[in-house]
């Protein structure tokens, strides 16, 4: 009786062992990708940011006394976006990019962990 609890035990032990060394191996995997993700959103940021020049269509903003935001300029005057200095092979560039990244996010294989119950 003692010996086939024993091997039960050591059977469930190695099961837990190879489940956490799989979790391990997935996670580095997971690591990686990350790393993909975010070199990718760097070179997505670049190219946003050389296409826009050294103007930018985001707002400063001043808080007064009250704590109160106050835009200093308003995005929605078109005569403020038309004198923004835009590349637009630039900006084909960055939506090339977008539609390849969307492209290989699609084709890319989920991973899946499997809960195992003990």
């Amino acid at each position: 009786m003692y010996r086939r609890l024993l091997k039960r035990f050591n059977d469930q032990e190695h099961s837990i062992l190879k489940e956490e060394k799989r979790v391990e191996e997935a996670l580095v995997v997971v690591k990686q990708e990350l790393n993909l993700v975010q070199t990718e959103r760097t070179h997505l940021e670049y190219l946003l940011k050389k296409a826009l020049g050294d103007s930018s269509l985001t707002t400063e903003t001043k808080v007064d006394n009250d704590n109160t935001l106050h835009p200093n300029k308003d995005l929605d005057d078109s005569s403020a976006i038309n004198s923004q200095s835009i590349d637009l092979g630039l900006l084909d560039d960055l939506i090339t990019d977008v539609n390849n990244l969307d492209a290989e996010s699609e084709d890319e294989v989920e991973l899946v962990i499997p809960t195992q119950s003990y």
